[in-house]
């Protein structure tokens, strides 16, 4: 037989488990507004180990897995592992444009509570995000990838970029973006005692990701609804500015 603690999985990796045969216990633990814990630092805090968080309105869940059953958890998901029986398993970890915020979230959350929080290390996570923001501007930026045209030909599936036609994926870009930016503040190595070099990697990533924004900047506006005049208001700094403050959120949730 084999447990785990609560915890989370790698850093801000989505996670899929399937049962080739015998059974698997999921025990998963959901804050009462999903919708807000993910940016939330309290419903971390390092209570969920010695009393699973009830003080923070966590809902837990149990899920038995048999044969051909196929669990996907998001990001940041707390959970804990029971095998009850002899079982044959098969899983890993995985990315998703659809639930970067999750992610760089879930990033945060570990750092700051890696004692409690995980039960694994960092490990290439990092890297791999940094190199989906240098995709990204890729993607996004050149014009002979034709980003604009895939949204008028199909604005329903962009596979690995996010759909800024979509309400959710302007934050999943901006959230990869501010992680471009605080990279190195989070990455174990700088706090080992002795000076490290920052990775040229890392500064690739974060001039990747200014262009990013100012193409954003340049292609995109946020229209503010006036319900009492029932009209569109246009603000070409309003997107600057929610994406600057949205960047001071996530450095202040690190403070």
């Amino acid at each position: 037989d084999a447990m785990h603690r609560v915890h989370c999985d790698r850093s801000g990796l989505t996670t899929y488990n399937l049962v080739h045969c015998g059974e698997k216990w999921w025990i998963v633990g959901l804050p009462a507004n999903d919708e807000d814990s993910c940016a939330s630092i309290e419903v971390y805090g390092k209570e969920l180990w010695t009393d699973h968080n009830v003080k923070r309105g966590y809902k837990w869940y149990g899920l038995l897995l048999v044969e051909g059953d196929l669990l996907i958890l998001p990001p940041g998901t707390l959970h804990i592992v029971f095998t009850p029986t002899k079982s044959i398993c098969t899983g890993g970890y995985t990315f998703n444009a659809s639930t970067m915020a999750k992610t760089v979230y879930s990033i945060y959350h570990n750092f700051v509570g890696s004692s409690w929080l995980t039960n694994t290390l960092v490990g290439n996570e990092f890297s791999a995000l940094l190199r989906i923001v240098l995709f990204w501007e890729s993607r996004l930026v050149n014009p002979e990838h034709g980003y604009f045209e895939m949204l008028e030909d199909d604005a329903s599936s962009l596979p690995h970029i996010p759909n800024l036609m979509r309400m959710d994926d302007p934050i999943n870009l901006l959230s990869l973006l501010n992680f471009a930016d605080l990279a190195w503040d989070l990455t174990p190595e700088r706090y080992w005692g002795r000076k490290r070099k920052f990775p040229g990697y890392y500064q690739a990533a974060k001039v990747a990701a200014n262009a990013i924004r100012k193409w954003l900047y340049s292609n995109f506006v946020l229209l503010e609804c006036n319900e009492s005049e029932d009209a569109m208001e246009q603000d070409d700094n309003k997107l600057p500015l929610m994406s600057e403050a949205y960047l001071l959120h996530h450095a202040h949730l690190l403070v």
